[in-house]
């Protein structure tokens, strides 16, 4: 069985938890694969700040919050969907700061999340509002930490990219290119999971 988890990076539930709902639906509906969102909103993910414990003693941050019952789920995982609205034509601080947790994860955790699969779905008040960068950052993240990136069908290379007009889930619904590239990147990651978890055996 091929495991997905969402991560939504928005501190709201709103375009960017919707956009991620649809994605994760059609990876679905391939057999053999189950599924799991976990939304940032409301949760206290502190950042990195670089005491090296992990790396010496190789464990876990030591930093006390609600990072320590994500960890078991990133680790349990074959594969990952990041989803972020654009902030400043970036992922939001949210986002980030749990992207800086995964330090001990790959550098100190003998690379236990090496190999394992990742796509990008970027949500924009405007068409061209930065998706494309905020991606950008999401695949730069990925690469720190030994995931291999998957990209998306011809059209949206990258990763899902959906034009919300700030309308929230409603404008996502409205935008049906920005949806055709969700759909394709849920398909995608489901496609590639399966062939992953059958090579492992």
């Amino acid at each position: 069985m091929a495991k997905i988890l969402g991560i939504c990076g928005s501190p709201r539930k709103s375009s960017t938890y919707r956009s991620l709902e649809i994605a994760i639906d059609f990876a679905l509906k391939h057999e053999n694969v189950e599924a799991e969102i976990i939304a940032l909103r409301g949760k206290t993910v502190k950042p990195c700040n670089h005491c090296d414990r992990c790396k010496k003693e190789k464990i876990l941050c030591p930093i006390k919050d609600e990072m320590a019952a994500i960890y078991p789920k990133i680790i349990e995982a074959d594969a990952f969907i990041f989803a972020s609205p654009v902030y400043c034509m970036n992922i939001t601080p949210q986002m980030h700061a749990f992207f800086t947790r995964w330090r001990p994860l790959h550098h100190a955790m003998n690379g236990i999340v090496k190999n394992k699969l990742a796509a990008a779905i970027a949500v924009g008040g405007t068409r061209n509002g930065g998706q494309e960068m905020a991606i950008n950052a999401m695949i730069h993240v990925a690469m720190t930490r030994g995931l291999i990136f998957i990209g998306n069908e011809p059209g949206n290379y990258s990763g899902g990219m959906v034009w919300s007009k700030d309308q929230g889930a409603d404008g996502v619904e409205a935008d049906l290119v920005g949806v055709e590239s969700l759909k394709k990147l849920g398909n995608r990651v489901a496609e590639i999971a399966i062939i992953l978890e059958k090579g492992k055996k």
